[in-house]
């Protein structure tokens, strides 16, 4: 009572990796996710949600997330890694689930994100090599 279920804050560790990692041009599926509670949240407390990549390889993908109150104390820690989807293990997968017009529509979706990434690290790139 009071406090945060921790179930929750772990569904919002996986959405908010996994919308990184939808962000940048992947179809994913959790392979694993670890959580490491360091303190309890207060239910009325606000706090904030940052996730970062930490590396891609061919099949699969890897993610860092934290909980931190307003104050930058980490709350929750959390480490995952994602399997990559082709586009027809994804059209396999879901082909029951989903609409050709909602197919096409996360298609689209993904090389946008994708263009968007690869501009991101291009930049990236650049403002490393001048320091």
């Amino acid at each position: 009572p009071g406090y945060v279920h921790g179930g929750a804050l772990a569904t919002i560790l996986d959405e908010a990796q996994g919308a990184l990692c939808h962000h940048i041009g992947h179809s994913i599926m959790t392979e694993q996710l670890t959580i490491k509670y360091n303190k309890a949240v207060p239910i009325d407390a606000e706090f904030d949600v940052r996730c970062w990549v930490t590396t891609v390889r061919k099949r699969r993908m890897y993610t860092r997330a934290t909980i931190t109150s307003l104050e930058k104390e980490i709350l929750v820690f959390s480490s995952a890694s994602w399997y990559l989807l082709s586009e027809r293990i994804a059209a396999r997968l879901f082909k029951n689930t989903m609409t050709i017009e909602e197919s096409e529509f996360i298609k689209e979706q993904l090389e946008v994100n994708r263009k968007r990434a690869k501009e991101i690290r291009k930049r990236i790139r650049i403002e490393r090599d001048r320091h």
